[in-house]
């Protein structure tokens, strides 16, 4: 709709005015009150170019468990998908940060996914791989 006109789903209420009012009596004595609803009640417009989403905000991130072994090779079996993550790794000014984890238990290949954001709002992510023997 152009901005002249008034969508019929936002019409509050119609009413015909007929008083003694200079402005209506300019118009030949009677006038068409067309009230609408505030922006709050207002029909959704559908919009097929466009898409509609509600923005979360962000997720305060909660604290990933980390086992504590003891030292040594003989722990208890871990057979964790994830066996580390962390919402904040600080880096330096050339980019470079550090975190030490446990492996899972058994041999295998692993992968490392690092994913983040500057405070320009610039997406990062690096998917590296390893293998445990």
């Amino acid at each position: 709709m152009t901005n002249n006109m008034v969508d019929p789903r936002d019409i509050a209420s119609i009413d015909i005015v007929r008083a003694n009012q200079s402005l209506i009596n300019y118009l030949g004595g009677a006038a068409i009150l067309i009230k609408t609803k505030s922006q709050k009640y207002r029909a959704k417009r559908y919009t097929p170019n466009q898409a509609s989403f509600t923005i979360k905000g962000f997720y305060k991130a909660r604290t990933f468990y980390s086992p504590k072994y003891a030292g040594g090779r003989d722990r208890p079996s871990d057979f964790r998908s994830t066996v580390y993550w962390n919402a904040v790794v600080k880096t330096d000014a050339e980019g470079n940060g550090q975190f030490l984890y446990y492996n899972a238990g058994s041999p295998g290949k692993y992968a490392v996914v690092v994913e983040g954001i500057n405070a320009a709002g610039e997406l990062g992510r690096q998917v590296f791989s390893y293998t445990v023997k």
